[in-house]
């Protein structure tokens, strides 16, 4: 027989159950009246329930499982064991536990704690603080036989279960940060296909007619430029950023086609819609925006129908070439894995976004792991716990993580149309330099940067300190503003 009880006062609860053998040497009569009431849901079961109390070989008291939740304050002993707080003593008396356990009878009979149970006929067992019966189940011994096991009890659990899971599915997006609440006031939208499309238009050196176009990384937003927005805004005229449809404060339609192709043309229409189609503009990017950079590149120099007219070309720590580029295990995954994929971006969270995380300011929770996000950043320069949150807002905002399956095909359209980019990269005229963070696990140090250098002759390269890793803006501004002030103010 297999007995489960699950007791639940204010401080604890706890779950026994006592398996019995198939050779029997005693019986039990049912001790209260719940269990009597449980076992009469059973009508084809023997009243007297077979049970054994004779110590099998290295069975370390297999028949009896303890499950303790918060406090010990329930106890059970079986023979000449005992268990308590969830550890089995094999060579003291049940009786040496006489306070805790029950203890028993002058008689020899057997005493439950809580109940008078003076027919409990295993003589060398002793109950006590065994509560309420919840579920009660039947199981055949080693010699095989009829399982019958209690369902209420799992069915409220599914039961429960059930709108928890709905509810964390559907979990509303966080709050918006304060600084993150200015950036989007900051900015505005345009329509792009029926989409609003979300940027930052800043004026701002006086007697400069330069315009530079910032084109962020996957899978965060134009906010990955804030902390260089001020800087760049001293030598240009005009700072642009936008958030790629499907990023940020634009739309995130799903399902979607997303594709580099597209973002490219959401640019283009962004440079319309601000009337700078005929102004020559220098584009600055990073990662996903090195390839959407790319496409833009490609069109201009083959005088595509509404393409940019392309000043110059700074690249930053972007997968361009499929074979050193290293997605993060995750990004596999949900790139190629169907409807595992859907299932996976509803899942996601902000700890499991994060995780990876090495700053004293992150909770332990975070520093215990090692993924994603907080695995691209260096040991040094990680983004504090306020900065991880305006990320994840940024992909939780209008439900992004559930399109980041489909983005992410971007990996998968790379090498399909290797030629085409790189081939841009490798024929054009346009001034190019690349900022480069050395401690990039997705393009990792030396193999990247000795391609780039070998196939990109005409391009300058700037390293920074060995510490920088993917987000090289954000990591190092001062350091990233140096090496791109130097390139633009080299021709």
């Amino acid at each position: 027989m297999t007995v489960r009880c699950f007791h639940t006062p204010a401080d604890s609860a706890t779950s026994f159950t006592l398996w019995s053998l198939a050779t029997p040497t005693c019986s039990v009569t049912p001790f209260s009246q719940s269990l009597t009431s449980a076992l009469e849901r059973f009508p084809h079961m023997d009243r007297d329930i077979p049970c054994t109390v004779a110590p099998l070989p290295n069975l370390q008291d297999l028949w009896l499982q303890r499950e303790t939740f918060g406090s010990d304050s329930a106890r059970f002993c079986h023979g000449h064991r005992a268990a308590l707080k969830g550890g089995f003593s094999q060579n003291q008396q049940a009786d040496s536990f006489a306070p805790q356990c029950g203890g028993k009878r002058q008689d020899g009979s057997c005493r439950h704690a809580g109940y008078d149970s003076p027919q409990l006929g295993c003589k060398e067992q002793v109950f006590t603080g065994v509560p309420e019966l919840c579920s009660v189940s039947v199981q055949s011994g080693p010699e095989g036989g009829m399982m019958m096991m209690g369902r209420e009890w799992w069915l409220h659990v599914a039961l429960l279960c059930v709108p928890l899971l709905a509810v964390y599915l559907h979990i509303p997006q966080p709050q918006l940060s304060p600084a993150l609440h200015t950036w989007r006031t900051s900015g505005r939208f345009f329509s792009f296909r029926g989409n609003n499309i979300f940027y930052r238009d800043s004026f701002g050196a006086v007697g400069s007619s330069d315009v530079v176009v910032l084109l962020h990384g996957f899978p965060t937003s134009s906010y990955d430029w804030h902390k260089i927005w001020e800087h760049l805004s001293q030598r240009f005229n005009r700072v642009i950023a936008l958030d790629f449809l499907g990023f940020g404060f634009s739309d995130k339609p799903r399902p979607h086609r997303y594709s580099i192709f597209e973002q490219a043309s959401v640019v283009e229409a962004l440079i319309t819609h601000l009337g700078l189609a005929e102004q020559k503009v220098n584009l600055l990017s990073h990662d996903y925006g090195d390839t959407v950079a790319l496409e833009l590149l490609y069109r201009s120099d083959h005088n595509r129908t509404g393409h940019l007219a392309v000043n110059s070309l700074c690249l930053s720590n972007g997968g361009i070439f499929p074979e050193t580029h290293y997605p993060r295990f995750i990004q596999k995954v949900l790139k190629d894995s169907g409807f595992l994929s859907s299932l996976l971006t509803r899942l996601m969270n902000f700890h499991f976004f994060s995780r990876g995380c090495a700053s004293k300011t992150c909770t332990n929770s975070l520093s215990s792991f090692e993924l994603w996000i907080g695995d691209v950043f260096g040991p040094y320069t990680q983004p504090t716990e306020a900065e991880y949150w305006d990320m994840w807002t940024g992909i939780r905002y209008n439900d992004g993580n559930l399109v980041m399956d489909s983005i992410l095909q971007y990996i998968n359209q790379r090498l399909k149309h290797r030629d085409r980019w790189v081939g841009a990269l490798t024929s054009t005229s346009t001034p190019l330099h690349m900022i480069y963070g050395p401690l990039d696990p997705v393009n990792p140090y030396p193999q990247f940067i000795h391609l780039y250098q070998k196939l990109v002759q005409r391009s300058t390269v700037s390293i920074l300190d060995e510490h920088i890793s993917h987000y090289p803006q954000l990591e190092d501004p001062t350091g990233f503003m140096n090496a791109y002030l130097n390139f633009i103010n080299s021709f």
